[in-house]
């Protein structure tokens, strides 16, 4: 009985340990929106911002929009920044717009992260910057948000990409009944070798009378084995990190 639960103890660990291995890794969900030049009504926010949460959580990726007053680097820059900042660095699929409205110096820019690296279309913005002139905001993020919607139908209908969610529980479900199998194939057979056996008051009943005799005993040393592995040192000069891939494109309005 106790191997048997040892065993079910075992299955069971190895099925939570599966868990992170089957998890998407595709996009983290946070910051969507961030309204920094004050573009957006409270109302107006609400209703991007919930496009945006929609359109990340469905296609598994990361998809916001920033907004400031003024930067002191190029948009694209700061958008690649804000990326990782926010979504934890390039290895995550996303997509990110930026609008900077300085004075003089008005620019967007979207960091295309992980799969949508190379992804560097300006038809994403080619109807929103038509708005963003006319000071119509809500409009051209609106526009945004919709052509983000189409390029991912479109990825999706030529490349469909798996469920994380579906396939998260299937990988779930597949550890736990391979656990149940093994589990039942062991007990099976373990309980098909005591079909004989009976149990006994005392472990001296398991002994066969006057079949074990003891004449003498002695402790003999026979011979030592000593092994000796040297510590390997470290000789390497720095760490390195995850790597990941990155495309763009900026304007002006």
């Amino acid at each position: 009985m106790k191997k048997t639960l040892i065993l079910l103890l075992i299955t069971v660990m190895l099925c939570i340990a599966s868990i992170p291995c089957l998890a998407a890794d595709g996009y983290i969900g946070g910051e969507y929106l961030l309204d920094d030049a004050d573009l957006l009504s409270a109302s107006e926010e609400d209703s991007i911002l919930e496009e945006l949460a929609s359109l990340s959580e469905e296609f598994g990726c990361n998809v916001g929009i920033i907004t400031v007053d003024h930067l002191d680097q190029s948009a694209l820059s700061y958008a690649h920044g804000q990326y990782d900042a926010i979504y934890g660095g390039q290895t995550y699929d996303g997509i990110l717009l930026v609008i900077n409205m300085e004075a003089g110096d008005r620019e967007w820019a979207i960091s295309f992260n992980g799969k949508y690296a190379s992804y560097d279309d300006y038809d994403l913005m080619s109807s929103s910057v038509i708005y963003l002139t006319q000071g119509d905001y809500y409009t051209a993020l609106t526009s945004f948000t919709s052509a983000c919607y189409g390029m991912f139908i479109s990825q999706e209908y030529d490349h469909p990409a798996p469920n994380p969610t579906a396939d998260l529980f299937t990988g779930i479900a597949i550890c736990v009944l391979i656990g149940i199998v093994v589990a039942l194939i062991v007990v099976l057979s373990m309980k098909s070798k005591l079909k004989s056996v009976r149990s006994k008051a005392n472990a001296n009943d398991y002994v066969v009378h006057n079949s074990f005799v003891l004449t003498g005993h002695s402790d003999l040393y026979l011979y030592s084995n000593i092994t000796r592995v040297p510590v390997p040192r470290n000789t390497s000069g720095g760490s390195g990190g995850s790597g990941g891939s990155r495309g763009g494109a900026s304007g002006r309005f």
